[in-house]
């Protein structure tokens, strides 16, 4: 049917885990899009400061001009 296939759109789905590794900190510009959907997984009872929130949180932040969408899940 001509009209179903006007309604169906292609969605890329690509995952990244970064897992927090410092030596790949200058790579990670690369990979944060526009038009992406974050997920950011720490665990809570872990250090905060260790999970480095408010890093990513600005990372994003910085390469997303028109906003972006995080999903912050605690494990």
């Amino acid at each position: 049917d001509p009209e179903t296939d006007k309604k169906l759109r292609r969605v890329k789905f690509l995952c990244y885990d970064f897992a927090g590794q410092d030596v790949y900190y200058t790579s990670h510009q690369l990979f944060l899009s526009e038009g992406a959907v974050y997920l950011l997984v720490w665990h809570p009872r872990g250090n905060e400061p260790d999970a480095r929130l408010e890093f990513w949180l600005r990372s994003i932040v910085s390469r997303n001009s028109n906003g972006a969408y995080v999903i912050l899940v605690a494990t």
